[in-house]
């Protein structure tokens, strides 16, 4: 699957490198996203957080905040305000796997096409017309936009999947191990379901 790479140019390589990298942040703010809501409603029932975290209470008060209500609502604020630039970030990381896909597929669909046209014409006559067509609409169409982009949103929710799994296992490594194992006993059993009866159709 990976080798769809290597017919990539140096500038495309770069490009994908870039994906990669935002992938990793967008994991990492995914994570960070999920890992901010228990602390906050778990702040909501501390009404003397302020009181025993006072290197907190001197950071937040330059925003004139005193009571425990206001650093509730300005806690909330924040995360929503985090929220919302992680969504952005998200959406400009699946617009640029897209964008990435679909001009590669355009661009790979052409060169096919004028591959085929500055072929002589005993390959055109001993060729049949409909597999050449068959190949310029389907070809690039199949590798970018059916393999690159579900490649690009399972590395995306495995790079986001690892790095909460990271974060819980700072948190409790007990519970991580038991969830990273129960998780990847089912995973194996839907893998080996999914390939029986993927085996099964392919004999019909």
């Amino acid at each position: 699957m990976f080798k769809v790479f290597s017919i990539l140019p140096r500038g495309q390589l770069v490009y994908c490198c870039l994906l990669i990298a935002m992938m990793i942040i967008g994991g990492l703010l995914e994570a960070v996203g999920i890992g901010a809501i228990f602390p906050l409603l778990k702040l909501m029932g501390d009404d003397s957080f302020l009181d025993v975290h006072q290197n907190i209470k001197s950071a937040v008060s330059v925003f004139n905040i005193d009571t425990h209500e206001e650093f509730i609502i300005f806690s909330t604020v924040c995360l929503i305000i985090f929220y919302i630039f992680k969504n952005t970030f998200i959406a400009i990381e699946t617009r640029m796997q897209i964008y990435f896909a679909v001009r590669n597929q355009i661009v790979y669909s052409k060169k096919l096409l004028e591959t085929y046209i500055k072929k002589d014409y005993a390959f055109h006559s001993d060729t049949n017309t409909a597999l050449l067509i068959k190949n310029i609409n389907n070809g690039a169409y199949s590798v970018f936009s059916c393999i690159m982009i579900p490649m690009f949103y399972v590395v995306t929710e495995c790079i986001t999947a690892m790095a909460i799994w990271i974060m819980l296992l700072v948190v409790d490594c007990v519970s991580a191990i038991y969830i990273a194992f129960a998780l990847g006993s089912i995973l194996l059993r839907i893998i080996k379901f999914l390939k029986r009866e993927t085996l099964n159709l392919g004999t019909l």
